[in-house]
């Protein structure tokens, strides 16, 4: 497509009439059967005129060619090659084509008239799509262009101004005049420069490539941009500029994002607007897709380039592509690309610590601490409360369902009511489960929130586990297993809420390498998740039984030496808690177990993406712990049940509450709570 000095938004580069040139048709004129009525406008190859057909009592559109085109073979052929293409489309969202023929020697088309205005008329009188008009748009237009591709035709001029809207809100594709019959372009007989206009115009028109149904979808695309922002997406002085623009700039995200358009339709565009055509939509079918899942629709630049290793690896059963770290990162920041989450800069622990006394004051997370230290009081709820709970604490009913019929199918039990389920699960536990809900219903991620579902999946996984372990060898339960389960990795929260961008580009970094989590973070903050996650309980005081297993879950090996040293610092303490010490690295050792098999088990996702190459069972801790049994267990009972039954635990529903959509809904209505509280 030739790039002179025509506007953006201007007509395709064609030749126009000379203005000297005199006219010759005007209301009252007749063309082939029809009467002309008035002038509608006129572009570089026609004029378009309003007719009637007295026969039938119908208005028309004539399209009749500007005389100085007429000896032009070019514009000749393409003028011809409208009416064959056209000729043979019927479809409801296509300007149907009525008859063809000549007047004076001039060729003209015969068209259906459209009561009504283009998208073009709403752009220029402020009109900008909402969410709902765009939907009404794109699945009328794609069926307009997925029908005309069928037919073996693409438009290559789509834009607003080639989209009529008529009075009964349907949605109608005209001015075919550049259109092309696909067979012919991969033939090789039509090879022809290419020509559109430059406002929304695709790379192949700028670099004369060869077109096919993937460059009427980025046009399409372009004109979505414009008709959902009232902006281009490639704005410029020159129409050079555009055209360079549309090969070589990034795709404008940043416009999106200030009109707010919502992610799944950010994706959306992008993917349709993509440089390379083997990187769009490859039909229109997929874009159709797209479209009835759009709130949920993700698409973004691949993020990690993954080391391949015959090696074991920790990942997620049921969670989202690695590529976005199993559905971590939301659509907003995924389609930003990967230069967001660049590792460059390193921290020292003290910077750290000294940004962490800085937001403390206001730091979300925060919100979560009331609930998880009563978990902590062993002080379980009476029957009543728990099944009051089912109806006022989102998605406890559903997870209480899911693990019930869990532990109904391992140990043939038919619980039937809400009390029976309760029981069957247990009063503790459920009562551990409704607190965990009614936590994460908080809003206790910042404005950069992510999708942590699968982290939590992990988390309580590791906390019922460890459970499920003591249970079966019959060892002494503490009543907090579960709390240390579901908060040790709490240290991660508080980093990505810190440094969020730094932490996504710290577990990409160790999932590509396939590098131990704390050595990444210990690298780049100079600080781990654990060391953390103990500052964080500290300060809220939580006992000093879940502080140290916090602390130590990655190596428990050392927890009892630091206990030992502790108790030296702290002399009066070690004399009241004497003997705990070997109850507290005992448990350090359990959770330990039970988060390496959640790992196994792939119940969500902790970061860490290394794994024991020896299957859990085998391992010197499982061994060790099994050997601690003061019940009459096997080894291979033991393992049937972790190992086989335990791969069918379900997916957690209250985990949803720890989605980025979830959490920016919980912090909408405390604004709205704050800002009602102070009037």
């Amino acid at each position: 497509m030739a790039c002179g000095a025509d506007g953006p938004g201007e007509e395709p580069n064609r030749s126009y009439m000379d203005p000297s040139q005199q006219q010759l048709f005007s209301a009252g004129s007749r063309v082939g059967q029809y009467l002309v009525l008035e002038k509608l406008g006129e572009g570089g190859m026609s004029e378009v005129f309003k007719a009637i057909e007295p026969t039938l009592e119908r208005y028309v559109a004539i399209k009749i060619m500007h005389r100085a085109n007429m000896s032009s073979p070019e514009v000749m052929a393409n003028f011809l090659e409208e009416a064959r293409a056209i000729a043979g489309l019927r479809h409801t969202n296509i300007v149907p084509l009525y008859s063809a023929g000549e007047e004076q020697g001039v060729p003209y088309l015969a068209m259906g008239y459209i009561e009504g205005q283009t998208l073009e008329d709403w752009i220029m009188a402020g009109r900008i799509f909402s969410i709902e008009d765009a939907l009404w748009f794109m699945k009328q237009a794609v069926a307009a262009l997925e029908y005309a591709s069928r037919s073996n035709i693409i438009h290559l001029d789509v834009k607003p101004a080639n989209f009529m809207v008529d009075a009964e809100n349907t949605v109608m594709l005209t001015d075919f005049g550049l259109a092309r019959k696909m067979t012919e372009i991969a033939s090789g007989t039509r090879d022809d420069e290419l020509q559109g206009t430059p406002a929304y115009a695709s790379p192949e028109h700028v670099l004369q490539e060869k077109p096919d149904l993937r460059t009427d979808i980025y046009c399409l695309g372009a004109s979505l941009f414009h008709l959902m922002t009232g902006e281009f997406p490639y704005p410029g002085e020159t129409t050079e500029d555009v055209c360079r623009a549309h090969v070589f700039n990034p795709f404008p995200i940043e416009t999106l994002h200030n009109h707010e358009i919502p992610p799944g339709w950010c994706n959306l565009l992008r993917k349709m607007m993509e440089k390379k055509p083997e990187e769009r939509f490859q039909s229109y079918h997929e874009i159709t897709a797209a479209l009835e899942n759009i709130n949920h629709f993700q698409y973004g630049k691949k993020m990690l380039s993954i080391v391949e290793t015959a090696e074991r690896r920790a990942l997620p059963r049921s969670e989202g592509p690695a590529e976005s770290l199993f559905d971590l990162v939301p659509d907003d920041m995924v389609v930003q690309g990967d230069h967001l989450f660049t590792l460059q800069d390193s921290y020292e622990a003290q910077e750290v610590y000294h940004t962490l006394d800085t937001r403390w004051p206001v730091l979300h997370l925060n919100a979560l601490a009331p609930d998880l230290r009563a978990m902590q009081k062993g002080s379980p709820e009476d029957l009543r409360s728990l099944i009051e709970a089912l109806l006022l604490v989102p998605s406890y009913k559903e997870t209480l369902e899911v693990l019930s019929t869990f532990m109904a199918n391992a140990s043939d039990a038919r619980p039937q009511s809400d009390a029976e389920k309760i029981e069957l699960v247990g009063m503790e536990r459920s009562r551990n489960i409704a607190l965990t809900a009614i936590s994460l219903y908080r809003p206790w991620q910042g404005e950069r929130a992510l999708n942590w579902h699968g982290l939590w999946q992990h988390q309580i996984y590791t906390g019922l586990l460890s459970e499920f372990i003591i249970d079966m060898l019959g060892l002494p339960a503490t009543g907090m297993e579960y709390l240390c389960g579901l908060v040790h990795d709490i240290g991660k929260l508080v980093l990505a809420e810190l440094y969020p961008a730094k932490t996504i580009g710290v577990w990409m970094h160790a999932y590509e390498q396939n590098l131990p989590l704390t050595q990444v973070e210990q690298q780049y903050f100079g600080v781990d998740h654990a060391q953390l996650g103990q500052e964080w309980l500290q300060r809220h005081k939580f006992q000093r039984t879940v502080r140290y297993l916090v602390a130590f879950h990655e190596d428990p090996e050392n927890c009892y030496q630091a206990l030992m040293e502790s108790n030296k610092l702290h002399l009066i303490s070690s004399m009241i808690s004497s003997g705990n010490e070997d109850e507290i690295n005992f448990m350090a050792h359990i959770i330990y177990c039970a988060n390496v098999l959640a790992k196994e088990l792939g119940l969500g996702y902790s970061g860490n993406p290394q794994l024991d190459q020896i299957p859990w069972i085998e391992q010197p801790m499982t061994q060790m712990i099994f050997e601690a049994r003061e019940k009459e267990i096997t080894l291979e009972e033991f393992a049937e049940f972790f190992m086989v039954t335990c791969r069918n635990l379900p997916d957690l529903p209250i985990t949803q509450l720890a989605h980025a959509s979830e959490a920016q809904k919980r912090l909408h209505e405390k604004e709205v709570r704050d800002s009602k509280a102070k009037k």
